[in-house]
């Protein structure tokens, strides 16, 4: 690509948002694509399309699109009001709420500790594998507080993320989970911030506690991964 372009200071934003875009239009013109298929998705594969074909460094994307991901932040804070709005609602029901997202983060974390038990799996890989159920920052974190490889922790949570976006909606249709609450914390704690955008597209009451789920999972993650570490039959298992 011509360095006129990638020299430009907010060409990975442009690039995102017009990833973003064409993602809509297709996905409007497959409606059966839609339902199962997230934009977010679409948008990843464009996106890195485009760097693979024009060989531009990572890096060099990520400084130009610094404007985008500065709002994630502001984005993140703003799901406190579809939360506020739920309130009286959300108390009527938080211990359950709690307990589900608890039950929904210890499961995740057996399946990973049972197989890797099972299977023999590197340490390395197990301590990046465990967080995998919280937001990419949390993820990140958590992992090389375990051992494990931060970046490749990233990775794999906005690889959750996505299949979850993509999946969770249908198997819980699949499952006749009709419960807006119910729908909206399982994508929240197992697919946090990339399912939350997918449920809020499907209506604010579920897209509201699939932020709750995505805000316990990510608390109850960083927790239950520090209970695996002080446990020595589990903490074997880690670097």
């Amino acid at each position: 690509m011509s360095t006129l372009v990638t020299d430009v200071p907010v060409w990975g934003t442009v690039l995102t948002l017009g990833g973003w875009v064409l993602a809509v239009l297709v996905l409007r013109t497959v409606p059966a694509a839609a339902r199962v298929v997230p934009p977010i998705l679409v948008a990843i594969v464009v996106v890195a399309a485009v760097l693979l074909v024009s060989d531009v460094p990572y890096d060099q994307f990520a400084r130009t699109s610094a404007p985008l991901s500065a709002l994630l932040g502001p984005a993140v804070v703003a799901l406190a009001l579809p939360v506020h709005r739920y309130r009286a609602e959300i108390a009527a029901v938080l211990p359950g709420l709690l307990t589900s997202a608890l039950a929904g983060v210890v499961a995740a974390a057996a399946v990973v500790l049972g197989l890797a038990a099972v299977l023999d799996v590197d340490p390395g890989t197990v301590a990046t594998l465990v967080p995998m159920h919280a937001t990419s920052p949390v993820s990140s974190a958590v992992s090389a507080g375990l051992g494990g490889s931060a970046g490749t922790a990233a990775v794999v949570a906005i690889f959750a993320g996505v299949l979850g976006a993509s999946a969770g909606p249908p198997l819980l249709r699949a499952l006749r989970i009709t419960d807006p609450r119910a729908r909206g914390l399982a994508i929240g704690v197992s697919s946090h911030a990339i399912g939350t955008s997918r449920a809020l597209e499907i209506d604010a009451e579920t897209g509201t506690y699939a932020a709750i789920g995505m805000a316990c999972g990510a608390v109850l993650v960083a927790t239950t991964s520090a209970v695996v570490a002080a446990v020595p039959g589990l903490a074997a298992l880690l670097p």
